[in-house]
């Protein structure tokens, strides 16, 4: 059974390596519409701890 750990914290290049070494193929993780930059980290394309505007 494959294991990936992911936390708030990680990098989404750090999640992609993760899964590559796991599955031996690799995944896609977007914001929105694009492919999220590597250098982010997972809660930022996931929108975890932001609120929205209430405009």
């Amino acid at each position: 059974m494959a294991t990936i750990k992911v936390i708030k914290s990680s990098s989404v290049k750090s999640i992609k390596a993760q899964f590559k070494k796991e599955f031996d193929c690799s995944i896609r993780i977007y914001k929105g519409a694009r492919l999220a930059d590597e250098s982010m980290k997972i809660s930022e394309p996931m929108g975890v701890g932001k609120s929205k505007s209430n405009k």
